[in-house]
């Protein structure tokens, strides 16, 4: 579908407004950018035993405008090409263009905009990091565009969760702690792969919903490949084995060896028991076009407690 042809079948339009333009940044999903620079930060702390500030937060701003203008970005052409109508959209939050009238090419000038403010933002942290962190940089935001733009976008191809999922959940913290420790951390890759994991499975949550949705426009996604059934059992193994990864990697990768505070410890304890309870919801999903709202939103909130878990343990 053209934008021209949008317009004569939408003629009361109605301008992109702040709290559209919010919904169209999808908040449910920046656990995805945010835990992967707190995470940087933590084990930055860990390794060196101080954090930069100064550099960390606008670290964190940067990776949740660069979300948000993948999440404008995807809305705008999933639009010209036809994936979103208002038959296949669960939830008026899945598809704000659609439901809400408004001219694709605010949409557009929105994502733009947001992209143009995390590329100012970026200018300090690559000062502070030199030419690598620009040149990761550089690399995530060539996949942001693969992602969702071109003729055949890689959310369109059986590589878009390893896309996503590396490009946030092991090149943002890349970038992140060169950034914050002025050199290249290789071994950050291995210790990113639960939060490569999580976001992974985000995309795959996403997509296996989505299937006839995906097929009717003629995507080849993972889970189409595999089908529901193939891809439910393989995801919820996966999810299972994020959770005994995490666990291995507080057990064996970063245990605590000095006494902490209870109260540190209870939160721990407290986000554990949050984060099986989610784990369990989103085990029984069927990750069907009607439970796709649900899912969505616990895996992104399981990722956030867990995230956040992680987090604090590397800080013990």
């Amino acid at each position: 579908m053209m934008v021209q042809e949008y317009s004569k079948m939408n003629q009361e339009q109605k301008n992109l407004n702040l709290p559209l333009s919010i919904q169209m940044a999808a908040p449910h999903t920046w656990p995805a950018s945010v835990i992967p620079v707190l995470f940087s930060g933590a084990l930055v702390y860990r390794i060196t035993g101080e954090l930069i500030l100064s550099t960390w937060i606008p670290l964190i701003l940067i990776s949740i405008l660069m979300q948000s203008a993948a999440n404008i970005f995807n809305d705008y052409f999933d639009l010209l090409r036809g994936t979103d109508t208002k038959e296949d959209c669960v939830e008026p939050e899945d598809s704000v263009l659609v439901y809400n009238r408004i001219p694709p090419k605010q949409a557009l000038i929105l994502g733009i905009g947001t992209l143009f403010v995390a590329l100012l933002l970026a200018i300090y942290p690559v000062m502070m990091g030199g030419p690598l962190v620009l040149a990761i940089g550089v690399m995530g935001g060539l996949v942001l565009l693969a992602y969702s733009a071109g003729s055949t976008p890689l959310s369109s191809l059986p590589v878009g969760e390893l896309a996503s999922g590396i490009t946030m959940g092991a090149f943002i913290p890349l970038a992140c702690v060169t950034a914050l420790v002025g050199d290249l951390y290789l071994p950050i890759l291995i210790d990113s792969i639960p939060v490569t994991l999580g976001i992974s499975l985000m995309m795959m949550t996403n997509n296996t919903c989505d299937i006839e949705r995906d097929l009717r426009v003629h995507r080849t996604t993972l889970p189409i490949l595999l089908g529901r059934p193939t891809s439910r059992t393989i995801y919820r193994l996966l999810l299972v084995s994020w959770i005994l990864l995490l666990l291995g990697y507080f057990i064996f990768r970063f245990p605590i060896s000095d006494p902490q505070p209870w109260i540190v410890l209870l939160v721990c304890v407290f986000l554990a028991a949050a984060s099986l309870v989610s784990l369990s919801r989103q085990l029984k999903f069927d990750l069907n076009p009607p439970c796709r709202p649900r899912a969505m939103k616990n895996i992104a909130q399981l990722n956030g407690l867990l995230g956040l878990l992680f987090t604090l343990w590397l800080v013990l």
